[in-house]
């Protein structure tokens, strides 16, 4: 497994511009073909809604040429209310959802 910063291809061939995963990854599914694009895709809304993000996965899931087979997405839905503590993870709440192609 590695992370993989390649911009990902549509279904018609053409690089999606502006449009790439906060972090791709490359990992050898059993029964999938290794290619050279990432078959995971992560997205973490921060600042973006929990709707973009779902909007995100989908785009992700059927508007690439089969790649990602898998979009995580982790919704960041309280924050630390102040900035010493963003680095403290226990002051942070969040949800992950995976979706699969």
């Amino acid at each position: 497994m590695g992370a993989v910063d390649r911009d990902l291809v549509s279904s018609d061939g053409t690089k999606l511009k502006g449009k790439t995963p906060d972090q791709g990854f490359q990992v050898k599914i059993p029964g999938v073909e290794v290619r050279d694009y990432p078959n995971i895709a992560v997205e973490v809304g921060y600042s973006e809604s929990h709707p973009d993000l779902v909007d995100d996965a989908c785009h992700w899931l059927t508007q690439t040429h089969d790649e990602p087979v898998l979009a995580v997405l982790i919704f960041c839905f309280k924050k630390p209310s102040q900035d010493s503590d963003f680095t403290d993870f226990s002051k942070w709440k969040a949800f992950v959802e995976v979706y699969e192609r």
